[in-house]
């Protein structure tokens, strides 16, 4: 009983107070939500199957924004499961620090992000995030843009390369699943 009350305080210390890295409750302003995008064909002619043949995928999710006690802050993660840049396949980024977020009003609210973290193991790599909710023929409409690459390297993946483009938020692709959330 005494370990399930003691458990119990710390769940509602966390909760109250918050944590490093994206769990607090202290954010004044934020972007969140978790999603997927995907680039689909038709199934080949003549195959038998109706089934779209998968392209390209990714999934993400986090919150980031400003702590009211820590500045900037936050945790995002992102799993290349299938995209152009084969060196990016079946990998897992994790948001480390950022360096700047903005908001803004061009398509929808929008919050941009930038900022260093780390690819599978490797550390370095340099991310810029677009995050946005918009209202369009009176629906709502989310979307995102991921820019990925490390220092060295001679590329940078853009989303904007191989997913259909968000004609009311250029260079974004909207979300096949999920949900963002923009406070302002």
């Amino acid at each position: 009983m005494i370990i399930i009350v003691a458990l119990t305080a710390i769940v509602a210390m966390i909760t109250v107070m918050g944590t490093k890295n994206g769990s607090s409750g202290n954010f004044r302003v934020y972007g969140s939500g978790t999603g997927t995008i995907t680039e689909t064909i038709p199934p080949p002619v003549g195959v038998g199957s109706t089934n779209e043949v998968l392209l390209y995928k990714i999934s993400f999710g986090g919150r980031l924004g400003l702590n009211s006690r820590t500045g900037w802050d936050g945790n995002w993660h992102i799993r290349f499961q299938d995209v152009s840049q084969n060196e990016l396949d079946r990998t897992r980024f994790q948001l480390t620090e950022i360096d700047n977020i903005e908001f803004d009003y061009n398509c929808g609210k929008i919050i941009y992000v930038s900022g260093t973290g780390k690819l599978n193991k490797t550390t370095g790599w340099l991310i810029f995030l677009e995050l946005a909710e918009q209202e369009v023929g009176g629906e709502d409409v989310e979307s995102i843009r991921i820019q990925i690459s490390y220092p060295g390297k001679d590329w940078m993946y853009d989303t904007a390369t191989d997913f259909d483009n968000n004609l009311g938020c250029p260079g974004h692709t909207i979300l096949d699943s999920g949900k963002i959330f923009v406070k302002d």
